[in-house]
């Protein structure tokens, strides 16, 4: 009897030892997540950044640089150019609008803040392009507010949302189809004359910038799946009082 009601402790005391190295790895993950949302941030953070720094060099010095000749040494003027004009269609509203809701729909099951980024962020950059950096910047091109360019902007951004929207698997199958589509728009509106290729090359900066920074600071102290961190301590404390943990003293044979 005695022997049977130190085995039943004994096995009470295995039991409350289990939970711990879920709660391990469920702290671990979230360190890791925390961590990624962080560098997320930081790279974020620097390309807009350093877009705004150029924005200011080009406000008091508009004339075009050494990466302007360069850039239109390799995509000679072609205001009329039918290919060209065809890819920056892909920055209309109704394809700008409803890539983003599509990858806001792609990743909402997995991640729901993530997805909220997909569906607001892409569209913030723009706005903020618009109607913040180009007014107050003031570089003109053809008469036209210039930097940084709000066609780059828009496919950078939706181009960075599908990036982040799609499982691991396939982003870097994504992130290439991207580049691609980004630098051909880069060309076009560079060769249709709209802009420098440095008003291209920093809305591109710039849109990819804005997605990452909301990204990631909707996923600062969250979990992946979108629910706070409160919910993490819930599932500690339910672990801690599961069955398993709880002591019966010894046990009496039945």
């Amino acid at each position: 009897m005695g022997t049977e009601g130190g085995r039943g402790g004994h096995g009470s005391t295995e039991g409350a030892d289990v939970p711990g190295p879920r709660v391990a790895v469920a702290t671990g993950s979230t360190a890791d997540g925390a961590r990624a949302a962080r560098t997320e941030s930081t790279v974020g953070l620097a390309l807009v950044v350093v877009v705004l720094l150029a924005a200011l060099w080009f406000r008091h010095r508009p004339a075009p640089v050494f990466l302007d000749d360069w850039g239109t040494s390799l995509f000679p003027p072609d205001p009329h150019g039918a290919f060209w004009r065809h890819v920056t269609e892909l920055r209309r509203i109704p394809i700008f609008v409803g890539g983003s809701l599509v990858a806001a729909a792609v990743v909402v099951g997995r991640d729901r803040r993530r997805a909220l980024a997909c569906a607001v962020a892409p569209a913030l950059a723009v706005l903020l392009t618009e109607y913040l950096v180009k007014p107050v910047i003031a570089r003109r091109s053809l008469g036209a507010l210039a930097f940084p360019s709000g066609t780059t902007t828009a496919l950078a951004a939706l181009a960075t949302a599908w990036a982040i929207a799609v499982p691991p698997r396939l982003r870097a199958v994504v992130v290439a189809v991207g580049a691609v589509v980004v630098g051909l728009a880069c060309a076009a509106v560079t060769a249709l004359q709209w802009h420098l290729p440095t008003d291209a090359l920093g809305g591109a900066l710039f849109g990819v910038g804005v997605v990452l920074v909301v990204d990631g600071v909707l996923h600062l102290g969250r979990d992946p799946g979108g629910a706070p961190s409160t919910r993490r301590r819930r599932a500690t404390r339910s672990a801690l009082t599961a069955p398993g943990r709880r002591r019966h003293g010894p046990s009496t044979p039945g």
